[in-house]
């Protein structure tokens, strides 16, 4: 048995563990840890249940992303473990006890807001993703996977390249995980409130599911990121250089070679993906404002 093999299984399972440690800390965190009675305790365990589902249903379908190992299921395949992890947590906010009987309602008052650091970057991450999508399909070669460049007598090219073979993909499943996010937070704002007893419970209960449901789709979308302007990157790095190698009429020579510089500006895309998906999957959300005082309650 090779060093490799028993090296490279022990490697996969420690880049499982810690971005896992640091989910499982972030779990729960916005909730009061010395819950007073029954209504806070079961509020806490609804939370983390939810919380530990969806670490779990994004673990198996890592596992399974990685056993697959074609080039498309692992393109893909983290805005796939994002869906699957919303969708997750979503249908079990959707398990949250209805109100039976004569319901008392008051005055309209506005739902916690979103952890303002997840919600900036779920939106900066889909928007670099499609963003980098659309440009490799725009600079890719007619097959959607490989890099070309042709010029009178000769050609040069590099393989792989994120074109539409995998960036279309890419944009189904990021619009797919869009509508996932949407739905799983209208889930959580639409929720039957606690009693107005625990209305700060409720209040942070809610801030805690949304930091889940933003971070998952966050998280999932940064880790595309990384891998499209790495492998992006890659390529255009090398094409410069086999260009000026073999002495091509359409080289250029830096600082003025656009392709090695976009290259390197790639590399700083994907350094920066990697370290704020990190920060996000040990963001956990502050606790909500105290709710502002009712209306008197209006019997229906």
């Amino acid at each position: 048995m090779s060093v490799l093999a028993v090296v490279a299984p022990l490697l996969s399972l420690l880049a499982v563990a810690v971005p896992l440690l640091l989910v499982v800390g972030a779990v729960g965190r916005g909730l009061p840890r010395d819950a007073s009675d029954e209504v806070d305790r079961a509020a806490r365990r609804r939370v983390r249940t939810a919380s530990r589902v969806s670490v779990g249903v994004a673990v198996v379908a890592t596992v399974v992303v990685l056993a697959l190992g074609d080039d498309l299921p692992l393109a893909v395949g983290p805005l796939g473990i994002g869906v699957l992890a919303v969708v997750a947590a979503t249908l079990l906010e959707r398990s949250w006890p209805r109100p039976a009987g004569t319901v008392r309602t008051a005055a309209v008052r506005p739902r916690p807001a979103a952890p303002r650091f997840l919600q900036r970057v779920w939106v900066g991450s889909a928007a670099s993703l499609a963003v980098l999508c659309l440009g490799g399909m725009l600079l890719s070669a007619p097959d959607g996977r490989s890099l070309e460049v042709h010029w009178a007598g000769g050609a040069a090219g590099h393989s792989p390249f994120p074109g539409w073979r995998y960036s279309l993909p890419a944009l189904v499943a990021l619009a797919v995980l869009v509508l996932a996010t949407r739905w799983g937070l209208r889930t959580v704002e639409g929720r039957p409130a606690l009693d107005p007893a625990h209305e700060q419970v409720d209040a942070d209960a809610r801030v805690t599911s949304t930091a889940r449901l933003l971070r998952a789709a966050a998280v999932s979308t940064l880790v595309t990121v990384a891998a499209f302007a790495y492998v992006a990157g890659s390529a255009l790095a090398q094409m410069a250089q086999t260009l000026r190698m073999n002495q091509a009429p359409v080289a250029l020579a830096p600082p003025f070679d656009w392709r090695q510089d976009l290259g390197f500006a790639l590399f700083g895309v994907m350094t920066a993906a990697v370290v704020l998906a990190l920060v996000t999957l040990g963001a956990g959300p502050t606790r909500a404002p105290a709710p502002a005082a009712a209306a008197d309650p209006v019997l229906r």
